[in-house]
């Protein structure tokens, strides 16, 4: 199992966060308050690129990745090693569904 860089947890799981950006037009209005009216909501900026992207340790929270593919890279080593263990256990290829069941198991004793 793969260990939180930052808390030294063993983790199987990351939380991601993605930053939704929103825009909107700033007017003085009376009695001395802004208005802000929504122009447009998108996630990303407008041409299309996210503009913060971070996956974090679910135990300490701190940031570890900045991008997907090392995300998925460190999280499908988690997913390799049950694999490999379950082929030991079973004998055979295991199903997606014991997989499932061990990656479950897994989270529900970290928890």
């Amino acid at each position: 199992m793969p260990k939180c860089p930052k808390c030294g947890e063993i983790i199987d799981s990351l939380t991601m966060l993605e930053t939704k950006e929103t825009e909107f037009t700033v007017t003085y209005e009376e009695m001395e308050d802004l208005d802000f009216v929504q122009i447009e909501e998108w996630y990303g900026n407008p041409t299309g690129n996210v503009t913060k992207e971070e996956y974090s340790c679910p135990v300490c929270k701190k940031v570890i990745f900045n991008n997907a593919s090392d995300a998925k890279a460190f999280l499908s080593e988690i997913r390799e090693k049950i694999i490999k263990q379950l082929r030991e256990q079973l004998g055979r290829e295991p199903t997606e569904n014991e997989i499932q069941t061990s990656l479950k198991s897994i989270d529900e004793n970290m928890g």
